[in-house]
């Protein structure tokens, strides 16, 4: 359970990361 909750958390961080690159 805390795998996939380490995962989930790590997928959101990198997808906002990625929105804040891609739209300055």
């Amino acid at each position: 359970m805390t795998l996939a909750f380490q995962l989930a958390v790590f997928a959101l961080i990198a997808i906002s990361s990625i929105l804040l690159i891609s739209v300055p």
